[in-house]
């Protein structure tokens, strides 16, 4: 039985939509990515993605 999987998935912290939102709006207002992962201990892919979800849903909504 693989257990590492099992063991991965717990270990992805899960961030609700209010702290991701707080990100990018620091980052888009001159806070540095390696600032803010430091900060709040997120990861810089985290960060990435983050940016990412945000972008796309203001796209969408604006569409």
């Amino acid at each position: 039985m693989d257990t590492k999987g099992k063991d991965m998935e717990k270990r992805i912290p899960k961030y609700d939509e209010t702290f991701k939102k707080n990100l990018v709006s620091l980052h888009q207002n001159g806070k540095s990515q390696s600032e803010l992962c430091r900060e709040y201990g997120v990861s810089m892919s985290a960060l990435s993605n983050f940016n990412s979800e945000i972008s796309e849903t203001c796209k969408t909504v604006l569409d």
